[in-house]
């Protein structure tokens, strides 16, 4: 646990063994360096939520998935799944998490409405991952505007967050109002909807890993 992870107590409880693999796979993915290895787990771990069952698997995977896309559209899609997976299983800190995500990868398309939007869902109780990776989105959307006040006002809570920020403002985007697109699928179960949050992760079969 890190020095600015929420502490316990918790109350996770793996249902089943595939639930367990699969949140196994959604953190070899987020740990990988390598994209077709953090491809390869991903797509393991797509093959096991449907049996799992599990939107607390679902989250995780997703989140993953938002780590290892290199599009804005697919990050951000793989973060607001994350988050209403964390929604449907009551975990607010991991859900604000997740919108910030999904807000950054707003931002460095310069969709600075599309970012605020995302963090308007954002609610719970402070959590200082959390709080940290919004104010890091809101330290962004302030940026993409030209607001050095509300910038400045952010830095200092976003803590090392704010280095995010600075990813997503690389190559200086340039400001664009665009609303996201609403989507169909987020009245479905997360878990149900996850091949169209998840995205491409396939891989040619000559880098499969043979996961079982």
């Amino acid at each position: 646990m890190g020095a600015e992870d929420t502490t316990g107590p918790y109350s996770i409880i793996m249902s089943t063994s595939t639930e367990a693999a699969c949140l196994a796979c959604a953190s070899m993915a987020s740990a990988a360096t390598d994209i077709e290895i953090a491809a390869a787990y991903l797509r393991r771990a797509a093959q096991l939520v449907p049996r799992a069952k599990s939107n607390y698997a679902t989250g995780f995977v997703l989140r993953a998935a938002a780590r290892y896309h290199r599009t804005g559209d697919a990050r951000a899609l793989a973060a607001r799944g994350a988050a209403r997976a964390f929604d449907a299983c009551h975990e607010p800190a991991l859900a604000a998490e997740s919108r910030a995500t999904e807000a950054l990868a707003r931002v460095a398309q310069g969709r600075a409405y599309a970012a605020a939007l995302a963090l308007k869902l954002v609610a719970g109780p402070p959590a200082p991952r959390a709080d940290a990776a919004c104010a890091a989105a809101v330290a962004a959307i302030a940026k993409l505007y030209g607001d050095e006040e509300t910038y400045a006002a952010c830095a200092p809570t976003a803590g090392d967050a704010l280095e995010r920020c600075a990813a997503a403002l690389q190559g200086a985007p340039t400001l664009d109002d665009a609303e996201a697109p609403d989507l169909a699928l987020d009245a479905m179960d997360p878990w149900l909807s996850l091949p169209a949050y998840l995205g491409d992760v396939s891989l040619p079969e000559d880098t499969d890993l043979f996961l079982s």
